[in-house]
């Protein structure tokens, strides 16, 4: 049996952990010495091997540093309800200074032909159409608009020279009367080719228009000729019309009546003129009935769907009780089923309605199209002089996505400092309703300098004097800019 030695005494526990953490201290600042004055006899070669490991371990904690991101800041932020002028969504008058009686970000106008064409290759674009993009453009709106060749109750809308050529004109009675030209002649189709092409060539991607309905065919340019069916242009022509338009519009968006031809598969939106009344598929020509039997209700995800509150519901649908001999789709429904950005709504601007009527109006033109939300939000909190990373959780509440891919900036402020602008490159397009879209953005080199820092965000209307875009956020100030919150930089 082993006898400790007499007259050693253990020491306390207390004790113990004090010299042991003086100890661990030291060994940090000198632990050669460090260990030689802890009573422990080592070898030449162990102290050589202990002073490598913990200086390796110095070293490696010094590159351990955190990563961009590491120490950053995430942040969930409010949600509220955008409000009903938000940009290309909503209910849209006919084109015309309405000042504030409803909400709108948009207005609608149609063209005859002959007012924008005299000649196979001669236009006259500076003069009607310009007179109306300007006007519209002055109320921070953007037009919405279509061209057409026959307008029922007006006078014609085909151009002389085609006239005067010798093209075959159908007189009727129906909607009001008016003349319906031969969409079989060639000369017209290849007039409507030139006019298509000048038309892309002069406007495509120009900030003033939001939307084109390609129009042309039919009455009012709705691509039929009902009960004319057989005056109506053949698959050839219409598939002409389609791709002429296609091919010379690849920026601003297009919408058609309904599927026909190759409308299926090329690039392009729906307008439904007559929401509300023929939308839902309980009949096979209603809208959403057709769209199913083409293959196309997801077209949305890409393209617009838009169209008309039916004229003769515009006052009524908002009443409550709607008259019950009224026979009115309901309207959450058809926006939930057709995914609609924008409707014309003449009589939500021209008609007073009662305040109730007014806020279920409201109501509807928010329920269209896009409703953005910043759910959250992780800002950076790292060095002021190393790269930054900024990241947005974007959730889309409405039924639509945004069709444009506006440019979005976020914003620095320092006390003291110029604010710093940068331009993430963030596809609004890409956010679809549903689940939420994680954006991120690192900037190399800011020039910030340590302390505090305000971030914000807003996207930038390609109408220099435009709506302001809005997110579905509290926080939204009235210069467009969303505060993201505050952050520190060392």
């Amino acid at each position: 049996m082993r006898v400790p030695r007499l007259g050693r005494r253990r020491r306390s526990n207390k004790l113990r952990c004090a010299r042991s953490c003086a100890g661990r201290d030291s060994i940090i600042d000198n632990p050669a010495r460090s260990i030689a004055q802890s009573g422990v006899r080592f070898s030449p070669t162990s102290i050589v091997v202990i002073v490598l490991f913990i200086a390796a371990l110095v070293v490696l904690a010094l590159f351990m540093r955190p990563e961009v991101g590491e120490q950053s800041i995430t942040r969930k932020l409010n949600f509220q309800s955008a409000p009903a002028d938000n940009p290309l969504k909503g209910f849209l008058p006919f084109r015309s200074d309405y000042g504030d009686a409803f909400p709108h970000s948009m207005e609608w106008d149609y063209f005859g032909l002959n007012e924008l064409m005299d000649g196979m290759d001669s236009f006259k674009f500076d003069d009607e159409f310009e007179m109306s993009l300007k006007d519209v453009a002055s109320r921070g709106h953007q037009l919405v608009m279509r061209v057409y060749l026959d307008y029922p109750g007006k006078a014609t809308g085909v151009p002389k020279f085609l006239i005067d050529n010798g093209l075959t004109m159908r007189p009727y009675q129906d909607h009001g009367g008016g003349q319906s030209p031969d969409y079989g002649n060639e000369e017209l189709i290849k007039a409507l080719e030139s006019f298509i092409a000048a038309f892309g060539r002069q406007y495509d991607g120009d900030p003033r228009i939001g939307f084109i309905t390609v129009g042309l065919l039919g009455f009012w340019g709705e691509w039929h000729t009902f009960p004319h069916e057989n005056w109506f242009a053949n698959e050839v022509m219409q598939n002409r019309v389609l791709h002429a338009y296609t091919n010379a519009f690849t920026r601003t968006r297009l919408l058609v009546r309904l599927p026909y031809a190759d409308g299926k598969t090329l690039p392009i939106g729906f307008h439904d003129d007559s929401f509300t009344f023929s939308t839902l598929p309980t009949i096979d020509w209603h809208f959403q009935s057709v769209l199913e039997r083409a293959g196309v209700l997801d077209r949305w995800q890409t393209q617009p769907i838009g169209g008309e509150l039916r004229p003769e519901f515009q006052s009524l649908i908002w009443k409550r009780p709607i008259p019950d001999d009224a026979k009115i789709e309901d309207f959450g429904e058809c926006v939930r089923q057709t995914h609609c950005s924008w409707l014309i709504n003449q009589r939500a601007f021209s008609e007073k309605l009662s305040d109730d009527e007014r806020d279920r109006a409201i109501g509807g033109a928010q329920s269209l199209g896009y409703e953005l939300h910043i759910a959250e939000v992780t800002l950076p909190a790292g060095p002021h002089d190393q790269a930054i990373e900024f990241t947005v959780k974007i959730e889309n509440r409405g039924v639509a996505p945004f069709y444009y891919d506006w440019p979005v900036q976020l914003r620095l402020q320092q006390e003291g400092n110029e604010a710093v602008l940068l331009k993430p490159d963030w596809k609004l397009t890409s956010v679809l309703p549903g689940a939420a879209v994680v954006m991120s953005h690192t900037e190399d080199k800011a020039g910030l300098k340590a302390g505090a820092c305000r971030a914000s965000l807003r996207v930038v209307n390609s109408l220099n004097n435009g709506k302001r875009f809005h997110f579905a956020n509290r926080g939204q100030g009235a210069d467009g800019w969303l505060d993201l919150g505050e952050f520190a930089l060392r």
